[in-house]
């Protein structure tokens, strides 16, 4: 299975309202989506927001993530979220993983670069051609 973990690091508190506004639609959006085997959210102290979500295919995980309310958000996400401290990591395994070892992974995960993910570049296209 693809293991998915999105840590969601809020600019400030005043942030925290156009987050809420995409959450909702996009969790009701995840527990509809075609291929999600599991999904849980976890709330670490002061700003940060993570999501777990494990799917049968990564194509699947894309149609979700690339549709939808899950879009939406996305084209939000930089008016939202602090770039250089929210990350995204995933990896294939056989069985659902404890947060402690999500954690672990998210922490271990320095490299990432949102600026040169395909989701960002994905949202600056739809942005440019209001999408």
């Amino acid at each position: 299975m693809l293991v998915v973990i999105t840590n969601l690091r809020l600019k400030n508190l005043f942030t925290f309202p156009l987050f809420a506004k995409h959450a909702a639609p996009s969790r009701q959006q995840l527990l509809k989506a075609k291929g999600l085997l599991y999904s849980d959210l976890y709330y670490k102290f002061p700003f940060n927001f993570l999501t777990m979500s494990c799917w049968d295919s990564r194509e699947n995980m894309l149609g979700y993530v690339n549709n939808g309310p899950h879009l939406e958000a996305m084209k939000e996400f930089p008016n939202i979220a602090d770039m250089k401290k929210s990350t995204i990591t995933t990896w294939e395994t056989k069985e659902t993983p404890s947060w402690k070892e999500a954690l672990q992974r998210v922490e271990a995960n320095t490299d990432y670069d949102y600026f040169s993910t395909p989701a960002y570049k994905l949202t600056e296209h739809y942005k440019k051609h209001n999408v």
